[in-house]
């Protein structure tokens, strides 16, 4: 195993401190952990039978790890005996740490002094409960919890502690292997938890409750080497993660948040990605039952046209495929439910087969000799307190023949998640059927797992370049920034600069119109009144330029015609997910619509492509309705350009957006410059 094992898979352990340590050993006696305790709590003769030690230097050999439930102060320097010792590790429960520092300054200084004091010795916490080894019955925890041991299962990491105790006590049937808490990570860092849990063969996937990334080199680390073990990951991300700056004068940052980053990491990762704990669960359970899904088909069938509609108008919202019936479906469902039943997907095979073993046998066989991914019976099962379940054995016996026949991957679906009893999930389980407790997280379940599959198929991430800006920031020039990247062949339409009204004046015989006249230096030109068009001569420049406020002197450019598209062009630089490219419409309206789409970078051309293919303005940029497509390629050498500038700047740059980008049948310009930097940058 890894260099965690003495602290996940202990054969001695020590509890220090009063009710919380006790019941740490509470605990472990009834999992049934057969290793050594010591006990520690000099007001106490023994604790459940285990005679108590006085103090930590009482205890005979160096123990594979300690549970510390004592005080911060305390526990400092009972860190840095054990570390002397040679001990495997601890678990530090005590809170007013760093997890304090804003309403105790000490919290920040009391964790620098923790981490000193333990060495070269690894410990979980602190502000943390600590972990559970439900694969071998070894609980280091000071609370009630819900698991019982198994053979293998999932593993779940968090950081939130009460996340934790709440996810034990779930009855949905997922076969749980760890559960560890992280608390403030001041030593052992969540990703590298989990690296160490990949070497454990038992563990079937993990989960991930992240509040912060910390250190992305470490997730990066975990990405690869979970592919290569086929360990699929889920995670639940939380919050926003800290901008090195404020990011609030371009479009791109106020729609490409660090929360648009944390997206753009995790999918770069190949991670599936869920909102709630419930859609982590049933996802958790189809992976631990077969791993990622190979694509995105799936099939649905259930005795309700109500629960057909559902599932149809459920998964319609997110992307999974209903395939059509294949011929082999079609002529066997019809040889066994005749012409009373419309055959389609989802498929209402109706009640008069309901209890009839043999003929609901030869209707789940044909069902299952298609291509979905993934076919679902949904079936509520009834309260055991007040009903009599006449049927359900009968539908269950047919499902598991017909399964055991075809080898198809199947899921059993409960429309409401209580309807799916915690003994019945684990029999499905026992059966290698997933039991899926509700549609929509079903579904959505589904989709996360396809999510994953379809990562694996690509190839290993890349680094992402990682945001390192500090400084003041300061708005680069619109002329310079201009002249570099028109040296980097992004295409500009032709554009003067005039320092006053009076040089536009004497200007105006010189110029082609029409024009567009724009405010120099204002941030959000239209909305400020900084942006005039179709300026045809040189009376109307000027005489919009007497009613136009600009200061600091104005822009006078070409105007473009005829445009296909407009595209906005936004890289953003997160100091804790790096530089981000946001694609999406352009123009005035790019926060209105919200068609946006991210990428981390660095990306490929393809991947570029890619991602300008998911908007929603795509088809424009195809050729809509028998009008002229755009330029794609000039689009797309551009995108790349504004890249490659991006990523040899990373760390000077804040953010740079082009906004928009015209795209034309034969080619595009830029119409709007936007970057910023810190004041330590020498490239401008």
């Amino acid at each position: 195993m890894g260099h965690l094992n003495k602290i996940l898979r202990p054969k001695t352990m020590a509890a220090i401190g009063g009710s919380w340590a006790a019941s740490v050993v509470k605990q472990c006696l009834l999992a049934g952990f057969d290793g050594t305790i010591w006990p520690i709590n000099p007001n106490r003769k023994d604790i459940l039978g285990i005679p108590c030690l006085p103090s930590i230097r009482d205890i005979p050999e160096p123990p594979d790890c300690t549970f510390i439930g004592v005080s911060r102060e305390k526990s400092i320097p009972i860190i840095e005996y054990l570390a002397g010792v040679g001990a495997g590790g601890a678990v530090c429960f005590a809170s007013g740490f760093t997890e304090s520092a804003a309403e105790d300054k000490r919290g920040q200084k009391y964790q620098e002094e923790l981490v000193s004091a333990s060495g070269s010795m690894p410990f979980l916490g602190p502000n943390c409960y600590g972990m559970i080894n439900y694969l071998d019955g070894i609980p280091i925890w000071p609370d009630v919890h819900g698991g019982k041991k198994h053979d293998k299962g999932v593993a779940i990491i968090c950081q939130s502690s009460n996340i934790a105790i709440n996810i034990t006590m779930q009855s949905r049937g997922l076969p749980l292997g760890y559960v560890i808490t992280t608390g403030n990570q001041a030593k052992i860092s969540m990703a590298a938890i989990a690296i160490d849990l990949l070497e454990d063969p038992r563990v079937t996937a993990i989960g991930l409750y992240i509040e912060g990334f910390g250190d992305i080199r470490e997730f990066e680390q975990l990405s690869l080497k979970a592919r290569k073990k086929k360990i699929p990951i889920v995670v639940l991300k939380v919050g926003e993660s800290e901008q090195a700056t404020l990011l609030t004068y371009s479009h791109t940052s106020s729609i490409a948040g660090s929360a648009a980053g944390s997206r753009a990491f995790l999918k770069r990762l190949g991670f599936g990605q869920t909102s709630t704990i419930p859609e982590m669960i049933e996802a958790l359970k189809v992976l631990h039952l077969g791993g990622p899904l190979k694509g995105r088909k799936v099939a649905s069938m259930s005795c309700s046209g109500g629960e057909a509609c559902l599932m149809a108008d459920l998964g319609n919202k997110i992307n999974l495929d209903f395939v059509d019936l294949n011929f082999r479906q079609k002529n066997a469902l019809k040889n066994a439910l005749g012409s009373r039943v419309h055959l389609a997907n989802p498929l209402d095979y109706h009640t008069y087969l309901w209890g009839n073993e043999e003929e609901l046998f030869k209707v789940f066989q044909g069902m299952m000799l298609g291509n979905q991914d993934l076919l679902y019976l949904v079936l509520d099962f009834p309260r055991t307190d007040r009903c009599q379940g006449l049927g359900w054995d009968e539908t269950l016996n047919a499902w598991l023949k017909a399964k055991e026949m075809t080898s198809a991957r199947t899921a059993i679906v409960s429309l409401l998640p209580e309807n799916m009893p915690e003994d019945q999930s684990e029999y499905l389980l026992s059966q290698d059927i997933i039991p899926l407790c509700g549609l929509q997280e079903a579904l959505n379940a589904t989709n996360i797992c396809a999510d994953i599959g379809e990562g694996w198929k690509s190839s290993d991430p890349v680094q992402i370049i990682k945001g390192t800006n500090s400084g003041t920031v300061f708005t680069a020039e619109d002329q310079k920034i201009r002249h570099i990247l028109s040296n980097r062949n992004v295409p500009f339409p032709r554009v003067y600069y005039f320092a006053s009204k009076v040089e536009i004046e004497s200007s105006i015989d010189e110029l082609d119109y029409p024009v567009v006249l724009k405010a120099k230096g204002l941030l959000h030109k239209t909305e400020y009144g900084g942006v005039i068009l179709n300026l045809a001569s040189g009376e109307t420049l000027l005489e919009a330029a007497n009613s136009m406020d600009s200061p600091n002197g104005f822009i006078v450019e070409e105007q473009i015609f005829n445009g296909v598209a407009e595209v906005m062009i936004g890289i953003t630089n997160d100091i804790a997910t790096g530089l981000m490219l946001t694609l999406g419409s352009g123009g005035i309206h790019t926060e209105l619509w919200q068609d946006i789409q991210h990428l981390l970078l660095p990306a490929t051309k393809h991947e570029i492509a890619a991602t300008l293919g998911m908007l929603k303005i795509y088809p424009l940029l195809e050729g809509y309705r028998g009008k002229p497509g755009g330029d794609v390629d000039c689009l797309i050498e551009t995108i790349a350009c504004l890249t490659d500038f991006a990523i040899e700047n990373h760390e000077t740059l804040v953010e740079i957006e082009i906004n928009p980008f015209i795209s034309l049948e034969k080619g595009g310009y830029a119409v709007d410059i936007l970057a910023r930097f810190t004041n330590e940058s020498d490239k401008l």
